[in-house]
C-alpha cells in the first residue's frame, strides 16, 4: 500500500498540481510545527531609546518563531528584525528566545519625545558676535590675557514649540571643544533667557531683558574635550514660551553670565556650533508585535 501522506492545495488548484506555489501544506516536505500565535504592546516611554516585551511559550527548549511588528500606525505587519541597512534610520526593532519566552524589543536611535535644536548664534563679552559662546574666566591661554569673567550667549533660530503644550524640561548642552583650567577647579555662572517673543541674531545679548526665571550653575572644568556641559533652562524655557506674542518657530536665547568661577577656569564651544537646545515631551508609544512559536527545537 503506498504511502501518499498529507497535501492541502489553495482553493481553485488541484490537489494533483505538482507545482509548489499551488500547496499550502505538503507533508513530502518539512515543515514547521504550529504551537501557538500571540501579540504583545511594548511601551516606550518618553526619554527611552529602548523597550521590551515577552510572549510565554514554555517549552523547555529554544523553539523556531516568527515575529512581527508594526511602530508606524498603519496596516502593515513588518517582519523582525525590522532594520534598515545602508541608510539612516530612527528605529528598529528585534526578537530572541529563550526556553521560556520569546524576548521583543523596539529600539530608537534618539530618546521618545525628544527634539534636539541646533544653535544658530554664539556670543561672548571677549571675541564678541558670533565665534563662540565661552562661560568662566580666562587668564593662563595667550590670547586669553587677564582672569577677567566672561559672558556666553546662546541663540536657537527656529524653536517649534507652543505656548500650551506640555514639555517636562528644557536643556542646553554646551560642546566642549575647548577648555581653560584642571579638573579641580570651578567654573560659577547664572543662567537667563532672553525674555523677548522672537529674539534676533546678536549684536548685544547682554543688553536685552531677562527672563525673571533664572538658575545658578556651579561646576568643574569638563575633564575632556567633546564634554557636554548641561545646562536646565526648563523655567526660562517656559517664561518665553508663554509671552502673549510668542509662535511655534519663533527664535529663543539665553545668557549665561560669570559668577566668581576660580581663576583661569573656563570652557567654550566654537562656530561651527554642535551645542543645542533639548526638549523633552512626555508620553507613551506602543508599540505591537505579533509572535508565531513553532515546536520545532532550535537548540
Amino acid at each position: 500500500m503506498s504511502d501518499w501522506g498529507i497535501k492541502v492545495s489553495n482553493a481553485g488548484t488541484s490537489i494533483l498540481s505538482t507545482d509548489i506555489r499551488d500547496q499550502i501544506m505538503n507533508s513530502q516536505y518539512a515543515m514547521f510545527k504550529y504551537h501557538s500565535d500571540g501579540t504583545v504592546g511594548v511601551p516606550i516611554a518618553a526619554g527611552s531609546t529602548v523597550a521590551y516585551g515577552t510572549v510565554a511559550h514554555n517549552l523547555g527548549y529554544v523553539p523556531a518563531f516568527m515575529s512581527y511588528v508594526n511602530y508606524s500606525g498603519d496596516s502593515l505587519q513588518r517582519l523582525v528584525p525590522s532594520i534598515p541597512y545602508g541608510v539612516s534610520f530612527e528605529h528598529y526593532a528585534n526578537a530572541y528566545a529563550d526556553t521560556a519566552n520569546i524576548v521583543v524589543s523596539f529600539n530608537l536611535t534618539e530618546p521618545y519625545g525628544q527634539t534636539e535644536i541646533t544653535a544658530t548664534d554664539y556670543y561672548n563679552t571677549f571675541w564678541g558676535d558670533n565665534e563662540a559662546i565661552l562661560i568662566g574666566r580666562t587668564g593662563d591661554v595667550p590670547t586669553l590675557t587677564g582672569s577677567t569673567g566672561r559672558n556666553g550667549a546662546i541663540r536657537f533660530g527656529s524653536v517649534a514649540v507652543t505656548g500650551s503644550e506640555t514639555i517636562t524640561s528644557a536643556k542646553i548642552e554646551i560642546y566642549v571643544g575647548n577648555k581653560n583650567g584642571s579638573t579641580s577647579q570651578h567654573v560659577r555662572w547664572n543662567n537667563y533667557g532672553i525674555d523677548e517673543d522672537n529674539t534676533q541674531s546678536f549684536n548685544d545679548p547682554f543688553s536685552r531683558d531677562r527672563t525673571t526665571a533664572t538658575s545658578a550653575s556651579d561646576r568643574t572644568v569638563p575633564a575632556s574635550l567633546g564634554d557636554e556641559v548641561e545646562i536646565d533652562v526648563t523655567t526660562m524655557f517656559d517664561e518665553i514660551r508663554q509671552r502673549a506674542g510668542w509662535s511655534s518657530g519663533n527664535a529663543m536665547g539665553f545668557t549665561m553670565l560669570e559668577d566668581g568661577s576660580d581663576d583661569s577656569s573656563s570652557f567654550w564651544d566654537s562656530i561651527p556650533p554642535y551645542s543645542y537646545l533639548r526638549i523633552q515631551r512626555p508620553g507613551t508609544a506602543t508599540i505591537p508585535f505579533r509572535v508565531i512559536i513553532f515546536k520545532d527545537k532550535i537548540v
